[in-house]
C-alpha cells in the first residue's frame, strides 16, 4: 500500500542534482559529520574547558542545519533553504569569536 505523504524529490530526480556548490555541500557534509563523531566520543570522557564545551554545542548544530539545508534544497526550497544560512553562519561566526577571544566564553555560558 503507497502512503499519500511521499517525498517529491528523492536523491536520484532533485532539481539542482549535477550543481557543484551542491556537489561539493554533498560532501563535506558527510566529512564534518564523521570528524564530529570521532571528536564527540572523546569529549564524553575527558572534562572540557569551556571553549570546548561551547564547541560540544555549537558544532553539532552548524552540522545539523547544513543537513538541514541540504534537505530543502534537495525539495526544491531554495527560500527556505537561504533562510537557515543566517543560523548556520551565526554559529559558525560565534565558533570564530570565541576562539579569537577565550576570555568571554565563560559570559556567553552565562546568557
Amino acid at each position: 500500500m503507497k502512503s499519500k505523504f511521499e517525498a517529491g524529490y528523492l536523491p536520484h530526480n532533485e532539481p539542482y542534482l549535477g550543481r557543484q556548490a551542491l556537489l561539493e555541500l554533498d560532501l563535506e557534509i558527510p566529512r564534518a559529520m564523521k570528524e564530529n563523531t570521532a571528536v564527540a566520543k572523546h569529549t564524553f570522557e575527558i572534562n572540557k574547558p569551556p571553549l570546548q564545551m561551547a564547541a560540544c554545542e555549537l558544532i553539532p548544530q552548524t552540522i545539523s542545519i547544513a543537513l538541514s539545508i541540504r534537505e530543502l534544497l534537495r525539495q526544491g526550497y531554495l527560500f527556505s533553504a537561504v533562510i537557515l544560512l543566517r543560523p548556520m553562519l551565526e554559529r559558525l561566526a560565534l565558533m570564530v569569536y570565541l576562539l579569537d577571544h577565550p576570555d568571554i566564553v565563560t559570559s556567553w555560558h552565562a546568557g
